[in-house]
């Protein structure tokens, strides 16, 4: 409740304050969004004025489990928070979170769902309380005790939850307190008692560009006043930090980039003055840790020195382009075509300087293959830059191995080491950091939830009971530790290991769902993929554009998270076959709205994947033959030199086809066109399955025996690497638009058009045959 007191400079006015409902003068809050209108009348009632007060309850992370589904943001598949009605008067009107509404029209006013415009038709994104006190009215679990509650009252009631917290014990063994629930795996793989602390191998060294720092303040002698000086900086740093929409405008030396760099100073001289502490070189890495993520969220460059470098970095950069494309060019493959065909171009010229025993050639070739295919990897840029020593980010890990180097016991450094291992992709080499840590401190609530992320990562299966604990009590305590308003109150992000936008944490989360659902645990499945998919849209709705590295990675995480809640939905055959059809239809409107580029082939398998799940579900729906025949046509555009590119071509046209032939029927006849059912793919599908009940889906297992193209299909592998592969996990979707005549003629249009495109790339494609058989004939 938040009580609301108003009052008039006339004293013989009449001042009345509404809310949405009231309590001895006191608004009762919404879980989201609370209108409170002040109403004001002259003394003789002539004259009168209304304010409106907009009172916003920050969102805390909660996830319902038992979510009804009329109260499923599409988008975050979480309670709407803040909902608002977004439409016009020619579509269908839909509800969601306003910020993930918000965030998904910022660069394209279409609707969400339907892909409708919305722009140049007044009004259409309004504020929806009805919605809003449905919502607050919501009977939810609390997450600690069980107990029902309104979700209004969650967060009020789990702050002074008195269940008694999870009961701790000394370990016999090295005398440490540890959780009871973790006595048994405590003493197997953790126990420093039992089992001895992992070696360390590493040299500290003042590097290049430790001591191009030193020499910019050569004469500090205290390290405490060091100390104070750099988390001085910090803390402006944090202030001149722009909010989202306001220009990067900054003052000679006082952007953030100028006072990270003088943190980066003084931090660097303590480790001059003090060699042996390794506070010194932790805060250091931090910096640099802070700087990499700064510059890729923020696009900022640092000074003169920096823009030179990187001009230089981009030379470089493009004269590898330009290697890339001539061999690509001499392959036969053009500059244009999709980035996997000419990934395969190049290994073709690599296997080729390879028989002819040129090995200096094939390595630089090799070289640029890796460097390319980095470039668009589902990992991001952060697994190459971790391993760069002048990168921000490989810099930040050499100083935190200098600081693991100089205290191995302290669970802070073997924690940090550990993170840039496992972006670095060597979660084994992670491993054991973690579980030194966890020895250390076994109750460190951070420690704990990045080895269970680890654990998943290096695939122990066996412990997987053991990661799942890790992980739902670190993300427990992330959630108490918000609502007592006691979070890190830290200067850099980088420091704060448990705050939910961290790409590492939202990973492990993925990976968790993945793993509930195959051990048949599907509404754990479906939790866990929907708290991904809410901490996703949290990290994105605090970027500041979309071009950035880590907005690509939070989109590739929200996809993920469509993904395996469809997959377990599915399996858990819990949910109507219209609503099953909804989540479908769901991820394939995220594909198209999100950065990752059209052409990345695992997102084209997925999408692929996800279109003929929908059909399966719908093939009377004209929207999802039309997204399937796009899925094709994508298809084939990545494999137009293979074999089985006809069939991707062919297939496009029929489902085109079938598209138009269905406009104006009904979407829920059961009726397959006979386009359809002349496809390979639904050829390998038990057909009987479609006219199955609504709770079910086709059977899986049949799926799996009988993989289509887009599973089997996959990128080139050079001397063992592997390139970017067709996706393997089922997508999920959004809701069947109500389209008006006129949206629907247009699709239909569309439609027909891609048939000639079909058609013209049909002929393409045999031209390209003609074209390779006289090439082998001149051979």
């Amino acid at each position: 409740e938040l009580k609301v007191t108003a009052s008039a400079a006339d004293a013989k006015m009449t001042v009345d304050v509404q809310s949405s409902g009231k309590a001895e003068n006191a608004a009762q809050l919404y879980a989201g969004q609370t209108k409170v209108s002040v109403n004001v009348k002259s003394a003789n009632g002539s004259k009168s004025a209304s304010y409106c007060v907009n009172v916003q309850r920050e969102h805390w992370g909660f996830v319902n489990q038992s979510l009804p589904w009329e109260h499923e943001c599409p988008i975050c598949m979480t309670t709407v928070y803040c909902p608002v009605t977004v439409g016009t008067d020619t579509t269908k009107k839909r509800v969601y979170c306003r910020a993930c509404i918000s965030e998904m029209t910022r660069t394209r006013k279409v609707d969400f769902v339907s892909q409708e415009p919305l722009s140049g038709a007044g009004e259409w994104m309004k504020d929806d309380f009805a919605a809003e006190k449905a919502i607050s009215e919501l009977k939810v679990d609390c997450p600690k005790c069980s107990e029902k509650v309104e979700l209004r009252t969650a967060a009020s009631h789990l702050t002074g939850c008195d269940k008694e917290e999870p009961a701790e014990e000394s370990c016999t063994d090295c005398s440490r307190k540890i959780l009871k629930i973790d006595s048994g795996d405590h003493k197997k793989y953790i126990c420093s008692g039992k089992h001895p602390d992992p070696s360390f191998t590493h040299t500290v060294t003042t590097r290049s560009w430790e001591k191009l720092l030193h020499s910019q303040n050569p004469s500090a002698t205290s390290a405490e006043k060091l100390l104070k000086e750099g988390q001085e900086f910090e803390k402006l740093y944090r202030q001149s930090i722009p909010a989202k929409g306001q220009p990067m405008q900054f003052e000679s030396g006082k952007s953030p980039l100028d006072y990270l760099d003088k943190a980066a100073v003084a931090y660097s001289a303590m480790t001059r003055v003090a060699a042996k502490n390794g506070e010194g070189h932790f805060r250091l890495g931090l910096v640099q840790e802070e700087i990499y993520y700064l510059k890729d969220i923020h696009h900022l460059k640092d000074n003169k020195a920096e823009e030179q470098s990187d001009e230089n970095a981009s030379a470089e950069a493009s004269s590898k382009e330009e290697e890339f494309l001539a061999i690509c060019q001499l392959r036969g493959v053009s500059a244009d075509a999709p980035l996997a065909r000419q990934l395969k171009a190049v290994e073709a010229e690599y296997l080729a300087l390879k028989e002819q025993k040129n090995q200096q050639k094939a390595e630089h070739v090799q070289m640029l293959y890796s460097w390319k295919s980095t470039q668009v990897a589902k990992g991001g840029m952060v697994r190459t830059q971790a391993a760069d020593q002048d990168s921000p980010l490989g810099r930040a890990y050499l100083k935190y191995c200098d600081a693991l180097k100089c205290d191995s016991a302290n669970p802070v450094f073997n924690l940090r080491v550990a993170m840039m291992l496992i972006q670095q992709g060597k979660p084994q080499d992670a491993l054991p950091r973690l579980q030194a840590a966890v020895a250390k401190r076994p109750t460190m609530a951070a420690a704990r939830l990045y080895l269970g992320v680890c654990l998943l990562m290096s695939n122990k299966t066996d412990r997987f009971k053991e990661a799942a604990t890790y992980i739902n009590d670190g993300i427990a305590s992330m959630r108490r530790t918000a609502l007592l308003a006691k979070a890190m109150s830290t200067a850099l992000d980088a420091e704060n290991v448990l705050r939910p936008g961290s790409i590492l944490l939202l990973q492990g989360l993925i990976t968790l769902a993945q793993m509930h659902s195959k051990s048949k645990e599907y509404s754990q499945a479906c939790g866990t993929a929907r708290l991904a998919a809410r901490y996703a849209t949290f990290g994105m709705e605090k970027c500041p554009h979309n071009r950035s590295d880590v907005y690509r990675q939070y989109c590739w995480i929200l996809v993920d998270a469509h993904s395996a809640s469809l997959e377990s939905s599915l399996a858990a055959k819990q949910e109507t076959k219209l609503q099953l059809a909804q989540r479908c239809n769901r991820v394939i409107a995220l594909m198209k709205s999100c950065s990752i580029p059209a052409t990345d082939s695992l997102l084209v398998a997925l999408q692929l994947k996800t279109c003929q799940q929908a059909v399966k579900l719908q093939p009377g729906s004209s929207m999802a033959l039309s997204a399937l025949g796009e899925a094709q046509l994508g298809h084939f555009d990545l494999q137009a030199d293979s074999d089985a590119s006809s069939v991707f071509l062919k297939e496009a046209e029929l489902s085109f086809r079938a598209s138009i032939d269905m406009e104006e029927k009904p979407v829920a006849s059961k009726d397959v066109p006979k386009n359809v059912t002349d496809q390979t793919w639904w050829k390998q599908t038990d057909a009987t399955a479609v006219d199955a009940s609504s709770a079910t889906s086709p059977a899986k297992t049949a799926q799996d025996k009988k993989q289509t193209p887009a599973a089997t299909a996959g990128a080139p592998t050079v001397a063992g690497r592997k390139g970017p592969t067709a996706a393997s996990s089922t997508g999920s979707g959004a809701a069947r638009p109500s389209s008006s005549r006129g949206a629907t003629a247009a699709r239909g249009g569309a439609a027909a058009a891609r048939v000639g495109a079909a058609a013209a790339r049909g002929g393409a494609a045999a031209a390209r045959v003609g074209a390779a058989a006289a090439r082998g004939g001149a051979a």
